[in-house]
Parts: structure tokens; sequence; C-alpha cells
């Protein structure tokens, strides 16, 4: 995976504290329905915070905060499980700060990925293993035999639909990269190394 190299002009805590004041931290969002009436919410308030991220003392996770209303009460963020993310350390260098980052997916995403990928490989292959011609699948409405070539165009159709999310997802994430380089380009006066 490629690493981009910054270097910032100021100290670590100097870096720490301007990306403090303009990330917003990452919070869960949460709403409890009972018998559909909404009873309580958590719902963050972004006063006009462009980014979302976690701020350690040496590593950051930067993402672009998707809202069309960002900096108003309500909320309506976008959502994109396929965002780009920034991973970066925080490496004093005299004065200076080095920034070591990479850009890629939330790591539990890519692990999702990976799993739904290898189960459908794991259906597609498992009638070739046993030699079986037909498949049943149980749902709620009752049992249903697969034959033929269902047992092959199924796991097929799995994948496109898998293939089909991950593109999508990261065709909506294509500007988000340099979102967040143009970020720390202005918010700690970065440049490249």
């Amino acid at each position: 995976m490629k690493t981009f190299n910054f270097i910032a002009p100021f100290t670590r805590d100097e870096c720490l504290r301007r990306l403090r004041a303009s990330v917003e931290p990452e919070k869960i969002n949460w709403t409890v329905v009972i018998n559909g009436v909404q009873v309580a919410r958590n719902r963050p308030i972004i006063g006009g915070k462009r980014v979302l991220g976690k701020i350690g003392g040496k590593a950051i996770r930067l993402r672009k905060w998707l809202s069309s209303q960002a900096g108003s009460n309500s909320f309506s963020a976008g959502s994109n499980a396929f965002q780009t993310y920034l991973f970066g350390q925080l490496i004093d260098d005299g004065g200076q700060t080095r920034l070591r980052c990479r850009f890629a997916i939330h790591p539990i995403v890519f692990v999702i990925v990976l799993l739904w990928f290898g189960g459908v490989l794991f259906a597609a292959l498992l009638p070739l293993w046993t030699g079986q011609r037909s498949v049943t699948v149980n749902v709620p409405t009752g049992s249903y035999i697969v034959d033929g070539w269902g047992v092959f165009v199924f796991p097929l159709l799995l994948a496109a639909c898998g293939t089909a999310l991950v593109v999508a997802g990261r065709y909506l994430a294509r500007d988000e990269k340099a979102f967040l380089i143009d970020f720390l380009r202005q918010t700690l006066d970065a440049r490249e190394d």
C-alpha cells in the first residue's frame, strides 16, 4: 500500500491541537424505537466542520463528512461504507512534524468484502468439489431446488452484485483523497515530503 509523507512546520502537539479544533470526533449514532415510536436518539451536531475523525496522541484517522447540511443542527449525513479514510502517524522531526499517511477504506469494510467474495467463491466451487448438480435453498416461503446452470449462475449473480456495490461506492468516494490532502495542507500548512 502506498504511503504519502507530509511535513508540517509545527510541533506534534500543535498539529494535534489544530486537528482537534478542525475535526469533529466520530460518534456512533443510535436511535431507540419502541412500537414504532422514537423514544431516544443520539445525533451529532456538526458545527461547520467538514471532517470526521479520531485524533490520538500519535495516530489519526480522518474521513470526509458526507452531508449536504454540514454546519446545521439537523443531521442528514450521506452514507458510503466504501468511503476513503486517511490513516496517519505523526512523528516528531526536530521542530516540525512528519506525517506518514495512507488512504484506504475502513478495515472492517475490507474484511466484510473479503468474507463476501470468499463465501461467493466457496458457493461457486462447492458443487464442483462435491459433484452435486442441484442445491436445495431453504427460505421462509418454502424450499426450492436449484439445478443445472442455476447452481453456477447464482454465485455469479452474487459476485456481480458485490462487485457493483464496491465499484459504485469507490466511484462515489473518488474525490475524497484529494479533499483530505487539501484539508491537511490548510489545517497543518503541510507540504508533501
